[in-house]
């Protein structure tokens, strides 16, 4: 297992969903059943990375902005992962199959989000773990500057992820309150500096979202997990709720797949 670490700025949604990922590898697999991966929209690689440290997995990250993969490259050198590639991808072409699947923060941000999940389906051997942002009616300019084309009400996101080959293990709304009130101050943050999205492109806010952190994150990103670890134990209660600003699900391959 790779142990050496360097400081890194993580901003505070990604801390919150890292240690819920955690939460669900720890209790809900066995750590001898997955020993690569894939991050499809691996972002600045912050995921990524972060399984590798922690776990060991070997894996691939692939995104298609191009300034995205170089930030993960970069963030790969600081820490020094060598087992983990970073690729440019613009289309959904691999066929390589990996025991774990994961994807975050990506299925509100592509228009045909149905065809996605069924690509993540097809090269998962075991798992597949997706976070998408909740509920429809907190959309808002902060949505809008991060090329968003939606966000999920729960029934929306069951009915997308139902599939004969895989299993709900797992559907959390993950962080509450935190990360609703972290999501209000960005709002805020975004009124004030006045920002336009009228006309955005959101394909070229998708390629920025994963890399431009906006005002508040920019504040008070931390380089480690443990400030936001008693939080985190302290939303748990919640998880089972609908009350979070972001859904987390791991799914299992069915037995007879």
């Amino acid at each position: 297992m790779n142990t050496k670490k360097k400081t890194w700025l993580q901003p505070p949604r990604f801390i919150f969903r890292k240690l819920s990922v955690f939460q669900m590898i720890d209790k809900y697999t066995d750590d001898d059943t997955i020993s690569n991966f894939i991050d499809v929209g691996c972002g600045a690689g912050g995921m990524a990375c972060s399984l590798n440290l922690k776990y060991g997995f070997t894996g691939t990250g692939t995104d298609f902005s191009e300034t995205a993969i170089e930030a993960a490259k970069n963030l790969q050198s600081q820490l020094g992962i060598t087992d983990i590639e970073f690729k440019l991808s613009s289309k959904n072409t691999t066929t390589k199959k990996h025991d774990l699947v994961t994807c975050f923060e990506v299925l509100e941000h592509v228009e045909d989000d149905v065809a996605l999940f069924e690509y993540l389906t097809k090269i998962s051997k075991k798992y597949i773990i997706i976070s998408v942002p909740a509920h429809q009616k907190l959309f808002d300019k902060s949505d809008d500057l991060a090329g968003h084309f939606r966000r999920y009400d729960r029934i929306d996101l069951e009915k997308l992820i139902q599939h004969k080959g895989f299993e709900v293990t797992r559907f959390i709304s993950y962080s509450y309150p935190y990360t609703n009130i972290l999501k209000r101050v960005r709002e805020i943050v975004i009124r004030l500096k006045k920002t336009s999205t009228d006309n955005a492109d959101k394909i070229q806010q998708s390629k920025k979202s994963g890399v431009d952190l906006m005002g508040i994150n920019r504040i008070i990103g931390m380089a480690h997990d443990w400030p936001y670890k008693p939080f985190h134990f302290l939303s748990i209660p919640f998880q089972k709720t609908n009350l979070g600003e972001g859904y987390l699900v791991l799914l299992t391959k069915k037995d007879n797949e």
